[in-house]
């Protein structure tokens, strides 16, 4: 499974329990149940909230993070430019 496939499954379970959108970065603080979805991947809450984050790539970008062309954590980094600018 890759960034992509995990990140859009995240997104959807959060979107699911909690009934609002949500998305990664310094708005996910807000939630505890990242921590707790986390361990259920064997990631960190931080990971997890990265991987929501990278949601907001554009579908170029994410094929390179899936094929390993780009590093996880400067797509997190890219993922908060808008589209235009990816």
């Amino acid at each position: 499974m890759g960034h992509l496939d995990i990140g859009v499954t995240l997104k959807t379970y959060f979107d699911d329990i909690e009934g609002i959108p949500l998305k990664g970065g310094h708005g996910d603080h807000l939630f505890k149940n990242r921590d707790e979805v986390g361990k259920e991947y064997g990631l960190l809450g931080s990971s997890v909230g990265g991987l929501l984050k990278v949601n907001d790539l554009i579908k170029p970008l994410h094929n390179k993070l899936d094929n390993g062309s780009l590093i996880f954590k400067v797509g997190i980094q890219i993922s908060f430019l808008p589209e235009s600018e990816q």
